[in-house]
């Protein structure tokens, strides 16, 4: 069990987010949209996980530091927005930081619950890889900038559209 435990963590943190791929998919109907989806949910996964097995740990737990913060970040914001994070939301956000403490006590379960997930992902790609992936340690360690890049690529060319969040409660996708 324990030979498997870096890729049944970042299994995990995929999973618990199943309802929303659920909705997005169901929310883009079938056709060439989802199989857009389905590609890019694929290659960046991939990149995940080519993520978890950069050998150097320097590197490694850098990529897992990141990515932990802006997983937290990102799931604790729209959590408590139910929305996506827009610029103003942003420099909003970055003007009332001296109300840290307010915020963090009034939106304690969703910031419990972000950091909790959060870990799934940290520990998933800062423990020791038990095996190595027959790929060179530079294809590894540009696999998530290289996803970074195609996922802020199709955000670019979508101007936003393609990070609109589908609640249950309200629908927030271009038809």
């Amino acid at each position: 069990m324990i030979r498997y435990l870096k890729e049944l963590l970042l299994v995990l943190y995929l999973l618990k987010s199943y309802d929303y791929y659920l909705e997005r998919l169901s929310a883009m109907g079938l056709g060439f949209p989802v199989l857009l989806f389905g590609a890019m949910f694929i290659v960046l996964t991939v990149a995940l996980f080519m993520t978890a097995y950069i050998r150097q740990a320097l590197i490694r737990h850098l990529f897992a530091l990141t990515l932990f913060v802006s997983a937290v970040f990102f799931d604790v914001y729209t959590r408590v927005t139910a929305d996506y994070l827009t610029y103003s939301s942003f420099v909003s956000l970055v003007y009332s930081g001296g109300f840290i403490q307010e915020a963090a006590y009034q939106y304690r379960d969703p910031l419990i619950s972000g950091l909790v997930s959060g870990l799934l992902l940290l520990f998933g790609i800062g423990l020791k890889p038990r095996r190595r992936w027959p790929l060179p340690g530079a294809l590894l360690v540009a696999a998530p900038v290289l996803g970074v890049l195609l996922l802020s690529a199709v955000l670019f060319v979508r101007a936003g559209e393609g990070a609109r969040v589908c609640r249950s409660c309200t629908r927030r996708w271009p038809t």
